[in-house]
């Protein structure tokens, strides 16, 4: 959580591309202040000095007129869990302003500071469990840095290590009264998603007593023999807040940026360097601590790395055991335009995925937007979180001084992130827009399709393509915010229509806009596997009907969630695949065509592909019957007899009434006395 004292790269789409390269080789364009070097460099976040930006750096864009927006109908980049912010220092100061939790918390419009601002509709609340505490403990007491301003020390609640009983003298559960207030708040308007994090752990676990870091900000500063003891407060304070405050943390995240090397003692706020062999300890040690006070239904999150490429190192050098202990994989977005988003989110796959913070100081809210939009493309989070709503100067959503209490106005890029957060909501499915200037998601219980999409420096002319739809209707609702000190700020315009699934509209310069399309279905259903049954080198899937389908496409791997091969086509809803290897795992997935495209594919279903069956028999005295009995999978297997083995041993078929029980099949063979007889299943 640093706040860099230069801006950002801010990163601009030519609509004339597909923006299918990956994301570091776009063009980066510097937003810059005044004597700092022109490239994005992380510092620590400071909240009391106001940070002013003299010039944006943006190189002109020959933008094509008339570009196009064409969402693919069945992308699936995960479904939203939601927008939020960290409480934290604003909400140590503000915790009892109800205005406050009205505009972040709720989509009501709020009079704030003679502003009528609209509310954000944020659903996650992202408390802070703090390291400081002025109770001495052991002797000792805390050690300060001298440059940490008060509103920035969040105390925590654990005083004294020599009980670990939360109920003893030792714990004090008054403590942080402001922002545990302002988490409460959040919950009782509607915020249905909590996580905790940890700066710091307390500051008598720390070497040097100081919760700002080490002297040099690269040594470990978490005493080894309190790894289990940050796990124990963690895992207490989780548990005490689901009993006393009624709020249930949905993960708990141990660490904040915790390879970074700015956590010094001389530092402007908590902050702990802690390696990824001890995260790997700490996670393990998390887990039981939740497990033991029946918490296993919390999550670990982890591990706040400052940046993508951070995120992506931290994660390859964590032990497999750790690995396996998280449960959501979260990152800061403070790499702006540089790294590799869509490296971490391949390592990361099958994990939950957040952008769990984010700032800057450009109060235009471009840079935000650009930033937003590469997180969308490339990582493919399922939610994103501002770090401080209420900031100095462009840094806050809202400028604020927390510590001495100011509030000022709004900045534009309040109006910017309500042009997302209003519209992209909590359970729609975010999807491929087609363009890299453009965020869509798609609401299939209202047939609503969202398109956020903003513009730079050239006013543009934009089509909407949505032939590859099933329906698109219309109308198009539409709002307008304009990135700069005056004009339209989250304003409603009138409605545009659709003709033949295609629309059109204008985009001013540095301008955003939201459209919500009513009436739109996305395609067909994407087929389900009902059953799926092997039978020896056969395996045969059946799916219920998608209508308006024409044909499916039958595909398998023989990895989880790998490239696909398809086997072939069929206008029916079964397949038999006959080309199975012995004693391989196969996954399969079926995908249907209507309307001249294809569906995403159905869900894998996983079959072993067996080996030769094998029959077994009995001879029933007195010597005349004999009863075989096989596998019920190799139901396709003919059984056949001879009289003798060889070269022309002369296999016939036997045509017997057979009986299938469960997971054998059986028959009943009536022999001549001394006449030999072989049996054999077949092809």
């Amino acid at each position: 959580m640093t706040k860099p004292e230069t801006p950002l790269g801010l990163v601009k789409f030519h609509r004339s591309t597909n923006n299918a390269a990956p994301v570091n080789s776009h063009p980066i364009f510097i937003a810059d202040a005044p004597g700092s070097p022109k490239q994005a460099q992380p510092g620590i976040r400071s909240a009391c000095a106001a940070i002013s930006l003299s010039i944006l750096l943006f190189s002109q864009l020959t933008a094509r007129p008339d570009s196009t927006i064409a969402p693919a109908p069945q992308s699936d980049w995960g479904t939203w869990e939601g927008w939020g912010a960290s409480l934290s220092w604003w909400a140590n100061v503000f915790g009892d302003r109800n205005d406050m939790a009205d505009l972040l918390f709720t989509t009501n419009y709020t009079t704030f500071n003679g502003q009528s601002l609209p509310g954000l509709g944020l659903n996650i609340a992202r408390y802070n469990l703090g390291g400081c505490n002025t109770a001495p403990a052991g002797g000792d007491r805390m050690v300060s840095s001298a440059n940490i301003p008060p509103f920035k020390q969040i105390t925590g609640f654990w005083m004294d290590w020599n009980s670990s009983d939360p109920s003893s003298p030792g714990w004090n559960w008054s403590a942080d009264a402001n922002q545990r207030l302002m988490l409460l708040k959040a919950k009782a308007r509607g915020a249905n998603r909590f996580d905790l994090f940890s700066n710091s752990p307390m500051w008598w676990m720390c070497y040097n007593h100081n919760p700002s870091g080490s002297a040099n900000g690269t040594d470990e500063n978490l005493q080894s023999w309190n790894y289990q003891q940050h796990a124990t407060y963690l895992a207490t304070v989780t548990q005490y807040a689901n009993t006393n405050w009624g709020i249930p943390f949905d993960t708990v995240e141990p660490f904040n940026e915790p390879m970074s090397g700015w956590w010094k003692a001389d530092g402007t706020q908590e902050g702990c360097h802690i390696g990824t062999t001890a995260q790997s300890t700490i996670l393990k040690s998390l887990r039981v601590a939740l497990n033991e006070r029946g918490l296993s239904s919390v999550g670990i999150a982890a591990s706040d790395e400052t940046s993508y490429s951070q995120a992506l190192d931290t994660w390859v050098k964590l032990d497999g055991d750790a690995k396996a202990q998280i449960a959501k994989v979260t990152v800061h977005g403070y790499e702006y335009a540089g790294g590799r988003r869509d490296l971490l989110t391949t390592a990361v796959a099958g994990k939950r995925l957040w952008n769990s913070e984010y700032g800057e100081g450009d109060s235009s809210g471009l840079s935000m937007a650009s930033n937003l939009n590469l997180d969308f493309r490339w990582l493919h989070p399922t939610a994103w979180c501002y770090w401080q709503p209420f900031d100095s100067g462009g840094w806050g959503l809202i400028q604020s001084n927390p510590g001495d209490k100011w509030v000022g106005s709004a900045n534009p890029k309040y109006f910017i992130l309500a042009q997302y957060s209003r519209h992209i909501r909590p359970g729609m499915r975010i999807m491929d827009a087609g363009d890299g200037n453009t965020a869509a998601a798609y609401d299939a219980g209202s047939r609503t399709l969202v398109l956020v999409t903003i513009n730079y420096d050239t006013p543009q002319s934009i089509s909407i393509n949505l032939s590859n739809y099933s329906t698109a209707a219309g109308p198009i609702r539409r709002w307008l915010t304009l990135a700069a000190s005056g004009g339209n700020k989250y304003t409603r315009v009138s409605d545009s229509q659709l003709t033949n699934k295609i629309g059109r509209f204008s985009l001013e310069a540095n301008t955003m806009q939201t459209l919500e399309i009513l009436n739109v279905d996305n395609g067909p259903a994407i087929p389900v596997i009902t059953t799926a049954a092997a039978g020896g080198l056969k395996t045969t899937l059946t799916w219920g009907p998608v209508g308006g389908a024409t044909l499916y496409s039958v595909k398998r791997s023989v990895v989880t969630g790998g490239s696909k091969t398809t086997l072939g086509t069929t206008i029916t809803t079964n397949f038999t695949d006959t080309t199975g290897i012995p004693n391989i795992t196969y996954y399969y997935a079926v995908s249907a065509w209507a309307g001249g495209y294809q569906t995403a594919n159905s869900r894998e279903v996983a079959i072993a592909s067996h080996g030769a069956p094998t029959l077994s028999g009995s001879l029933s005295l007195p010597g005349k019957e004999v009863a075989l009995v096989w596998p019920s999978w190799a139901s396709d297997y003919r059984l056949q007899s001879a009289r003798k083995l060889g070269a022309v041993q002369g296999w016939t078929e036997d045509v017997l009434a057979k009986t299938t029980n469960g997971t054998v099949i059986s028959c009943t063979v009536t022999n001549t006395a001394g006449d030999a007889r072989y049996f054999r299943l077949a092809r």
